[in-house]
């Protein structure tokens, strides 16, 4: 789990504590990156991070709390902020219960496609329409998600998402 934050001018370094459920809060890292990745976490336990600045002085700030639950990405192309020139085939890991996938691509936030293959792959296309408005896969970050669907499609009824990743066109 990687946690990315901006540290204030005037900040000497800063102290990350974590807590796992209800265990003794402990010392996660003290240094002055401004990302920490935390390895070996568990799937579905819930971590809390506080994030304390700390001055020259030795001064603390009171911290920011964040909570995380990892779940395990089930997404499996194009890698995770890869950088890409074409139209990419994205594809995740199977449920061997679903009768369908949704996945949904934003571009700058918004929702520019959704789509409702059988096989856990869609092969983007160089442009495409989307609820009337035709849309180019143009120079830019995008965002992709996938849910696997149960039974029929009319029935609208979805599983845990199976995992988000973005990936850049490039220009």
């Amino acid at each position: 789990m990687k946690l990315t934050y901006e540290i204030p001018a005037g900040v000497d370094h800063v102290v990350i504590k974590r807590r796992v459920r209800d265990g003794a809060e402990e010392l996660a890292y003290s240094g002055n990156r401004n990302t920490f990745t935390d390895r070996g976490l568990s799937n579905g336990i819930e971590y809390r991070y506080v994030v304390i600045c700390v001055n020259d002085a030795g001064d603390e700030s009171a911290g920011v709390a964040i909570v995380l639950v990892p779940r395990r990405n089930l997404l499996r192309s194009p890698k995770d902020g890869a950088r890409l020139r074409k139209a990419p085939k994205l594809a995740w890991a199977r449920d061997a219960e679903a009768s369908y996938y949704n996945a949904q691509l934003l571009r700058n936030g918004v929702k520019i496609l959704s789509v409702w293959p059988k096989r856990p792959s869609y092969k983007l296309e160089k442009s495409w329409t989307f609820e009337g408005h035709k849309y180019k896969l143009k120079a830019g970050v995008y965002q992709w998600f996938v849910w696997p669907g149960y039974g029929p499609r009319a029935q609208v009824v979805y599983g845990q998402m199976l995992g988000s990743r973005s990936f850049r066109i490039l220009g």
